[in-house]
């Protein structure tokens, strides 16, 4: 409230000259004083709105936090390899695999270059699921699917569906996923989402569709990967964290 008024004046008076502008910055910073201390004299000692708040940062405080020190290298790599495996895993997706597994899902803003690929591959292999479907951008999808077809020679990977989100915002993608999972458990499917920057849009088709599937099937499990999760808000992809981790997120 009292920062769009601020805005507006400023908006309407900046050209007059630096002194007015700092002048309602002074103003602003008066009112806004007088508010919080206003608000913390008519805030009741108990409440439900207290009680509300202080519920949730428990609940925040509550949710485990695992460092690499939590990781044991080469477990999620034995795990899963075939005899005569020639890949090892880096210590990232070791750790992003192992929180895949004990989450049933998993947040994942890590940087170009650090095997994104592989974490999206090898997802349902760690949650023992029997069908995965993985969305990645155009330009990326047949790269990404050669890389799946390189590492079935190496580990132990679940039958999966590589697509486009483009595909996704085609009319077809109204059913799209409910027609590839009708034949599988829910819990025993993981979607995966490279790149997960795409469906940051809560108005797009896209976005709205998987957010649909997901509230009709909250069993299955959820994945985001990309490397610019967000560039401004966190209204860019609180929306995926909780349909990756629900509670813990």
């Amino acid at each position: 409230g009292l920062g769009d008024v601020y805005k507006r004046q400023v908006r309407a008076t900046c050209a007059i000259g630096t002194n007015h502008v700092c002048g309602l910055m002074s103003d602003y910073l008066q009112r806004l004083r007088e508010r919080r201390t206003r608000g913390r004299a008519e805030m009741p000692s108990s409440g439900s709105a207290v009680s509300a708040k202080k519920t949730e940062s428990q609940r925040i405080l509550s949710i485990p936090v695992r460092t690499y020190h939590d990781i044991t290298p080469g477990e999620i790599t034995r795990s899963l390899a075939k005899p005569g495996c020639g890949f090892e895993l880096r210590l990232i997706q070791e750790a992003a695999l192992t929180a895949i597994k004990e989450c049933r899902g998993g947040f994942f803003p890590i940087g170009v270059g650090h095997g994104k690929s592989f974490i999206a591959c090898l997802a349902a292999s760690v949650l023992e699921c029997d069908f995965a479907i993985i969305f990645a951008p155009a330009s990326t999808v047949r790269q990404l699917q050669e890389q799946y077809d390189d590492l079935r020679a190496h580990f132990r990977l679940v039958p999966a569906r590589i697509m486009s989100y483009a595909t996704l915002s085609q009319p077809k993608g109204t059913t799209l996923l409910t027609e590839l999972v009708e034949t599988y458990s829910a819990d025993k499917v993981v979607l995966v989402c490279d790149e997960a920057h795409r469906l940051k849009r809560l108005e797009s088709a896209r976005t709205k569709r998987i957010i649909r599937f997901m509230r009709a099937n909250p069993k299955v499990s959820f994945v985001a990967l990309s490397g610019t999760m967000t560039s401004k808000s966190l209204r860019d992809f609180s929306h995926l964290a909780e349909l990756c981790l629900r509670d813990n997120s």
